[in-house]
C-alpha cells in the first residue's frame, strides 16, 4: 500500500470527526489476482463533502454514486462504523478496498444492499428460516450468509461459497446504495488492525 493511501485513510479519520462524507478516487492502480492482491495506488485524489444524514438531497450524493459506478472507492457512514465501499460485483473495484486498507486477502467483505431485489443479484437461494430475520432486522446491523451466485467475485468472498449480506439502516448508506443501483462491498474504513472509525 502506498504512503498516499495510508495518508488518505488518516485524513479520513480526522474528517469524520467533523461529520463529513468522504470520497476516494484512485486515478492509477495496478492490482493482481484476488488471492494474491498486490499493487500500488500511485496517485490518490480525495474529496470530502459534508452531508447531514437527517436532511439531504439525492444530488448531494451524485459524486459518490458516480464513483461507485466508475469502480472507485467511497467512504460513507453506516449505523455502526464508517465503511470503505466499492461495487461488489466488480473485482477490480473490490481489490482497491484491500489495497487501501492493507487488508489480508483471506478476509471476506460484507456486501450491503438497499432492497430485496438487489439480494437476488448475489444469491439464488433465500432459505425460509432466514426470512423472519430479514423481515424483523433489515434494514439494520444484521449480516446474513447466503450461498453466492457465480457473478459474485472471489475477491469479495475470498473463494468461499457464501457471501455475507446486510441492509444498512443509515440514511446515507441506504440512499448511496439505492442511487448506485449496485450492491456495495464495504468493510470498516480504517487500516487493517487499527482502530475503527465510528459514526456518532
Amino acid at each position: 500500500v502506498s504512503t498516499q493511501s495510508t495518508g488518505l485513510l488518516k485524513r479520513f479519520t480526522n474528517a469524520i470527526k467533523k461529520h463529513t462524507f468522504f470520497f476516494q478516487k484512485n486515478t492509477q492502480s495496478k492490482i493482481n489476482t484476488p488471492h494474491n492482491i498486490s499493487g500500488k495506488m500511485d496517485r490518490v485524489e480525495t474529496k470530502v463533502t459534508r452531508v447531514d444524514p437527517k436532511s439531504f438531497k439525492d444530488v448531494e450524493l451524485s459524486f459518490a454514486v458516480q464513483l461507485i459506478k466508475d469502480q472507485e472507492v467511497v467512504a460513507f457512514p453506516t449505523e455502526t462504523v464508517y465503511g470503505l465501499g466499492a461495487n461488489a460485483l466488480n473485482s477490480s473495484a473490490t481489490d482497491k478496498i484491500f489495497l487501501a486498507k492493507n487488508r489480508p486477502s483471506d478476509n471476506p467483505l460484507i456486501v450491503h444492499i438497499s432492497n430485496l431485489d438487489m439480494l437476488h443479484q448475489l444469491t439464488d437461494e433465500v432459505p425460509e428460516k432466514v426470512k423472519p430475520l430479514m423481515k424483523n432486522f433489515w434494514p439494520g446491523p444484521l449480516t446474513i450468509l447466503f450461498k453466492k451466485r457465480i457473478n459474485v467475485p472471489d475477491s469479495v468472498t475470498c473463494g468461499q461459497p457464501t457471501v455475507a449480506v446486510r441492509m444498512p439502516s443509515h440514511p446515507i448508506a441506504h440512499k448511496l446504495i439505492e442511487l448506485s443501483n449496485l450492491p456495495i462491498a464495504a468493510p470498516s474504513a480504517n487500516l487493517s488492525g487499527s482502530k475503527k472509525s465510528f459514526f456518532f
